[in-house]
């Protein structure tokens, strides 16, 4: 993660996330056509990479695409990413999750997620503020059913994703300068 942070990549991907949200806005209507399919991938990657604040595509995923189009943008990039992660937690374990949430962290979640189940991720998934990117690593690690975890990020997520996404946004008022079709 530090590796990746330090490349010019790494680096200009880091600073489009530290852009307001008019700014980002900007940005993604500057790539024209590709503006959709960019978001999308930022979308992914605030999963992925978790040290990466999400706040910002929720935002101004409402003033490019309206309520229902950030919904469908973003619940799917997350769906997407979350199941990449879950594999990637599965695949290189503890050590990888160590290196994203800090050294120790990770040994006391997975102990706790044991003890507690699948309903700590019904939970997790369901109550806003609580480390759910973080928390798919860790789903992937205990090995839990990839068909529940699957039914979990699609399903359970969605009553505070509509909350996020279903409050006004400024594109329901007004139009944006995202290219139609």
């Amino acid at each position: 993660m530090i590796i990746f942070l330090l490349t010019d990549t790494g680096k200009q991907l880091w600073s489009l996330f530290q852009l307001n949200g008019d700014q980002f806005k900007q940005y993604i209507e500057s790539k024209g056509r590709w503006g959709p399919i960019l978001f999308f991938l930022l979308s992914y990657l605030q999963v992925v990479i978790a040290p990466i604040p999400g706040q910002v595509t929720y935002f101004v995923g409402g003033m490019l695409f309206g309520t229902w189009g950030r919904f469908l943008i973003n619940h799917t990039a997350t769906i997407l990413a979350s199941v990449t992660v879950y594999w990637l937690g599965r695949a290189f374990g503890e050590p990888l999750v160590d290196k994203l949430a800090g050294k120790g962290k990770t040994k006391k979640a997975v102990d706790f997620v044991k003890r507690n189940g699948p309903i700590f991720f019904l939970l997790a998934f369901v109550i806003p503020g609580l480390p759910d990117d973080l928390l798919c690593y860790i789903a992937g690690i205990v090995t839990l059913p990839f068909g529940i975890f699957l039914f979990l990020v699609a399903v359970a997520r969605i009553p505070y994703t509509c909350l996020l996404y279903t409050s006004p946004s400024p594109r329901d008022r007004t139009r944006s300068r995202m290219p139609s079709s």
